[in-house]
């Protein structure tokens, strides 16, 4: 989601990251919230505070954004997305996909 991408060079302090984060979004699609968001937001949290592996607010809700539009999140975060069960996942750091049971 652009707003955590934003999030982080704006904590950095650098406009030079800033700047280059702007360059980078002009070539990307960013694709609103879709209506679904919602009720896998809901899904998601349930079963991960019933399983005792809760992931962070603004995590699950990436997470819930991916798996409404069906896409495959690309994260170096992997440690976290994988307990959201039947979420898609690649880390283009370690060059692997992984996909997970729903």
């Amino acid at each position: 989601m652009a707003c955590e991408l934003r999030f982080g060079v704006v904590k950095s302090g650098s406009s030079r990251l800033v700047q280059q984060l702007e360059r980078i979004l002009e070539f990307l699609t960013v694709l609103p919230l879709e209506s679904t968001v919602d009720k896998h937001y809901a899904l998601i949290r349930k079963h991960l505070e019933q399983a005792g592996t809760p992931i962070g607010p603004n995590d699950l809700l990436i997470a819930a954004h991916s798996l409404a539009l069906d896409l495959t999140l690309v994260t170096a975060n992997t440690r976290e997305f994988e307990r959201v069960p039947g979420l898609k996942l690649e880390n283009w750091l370690i060059d692997s996909v992984i996909i997970l049971g729903g």
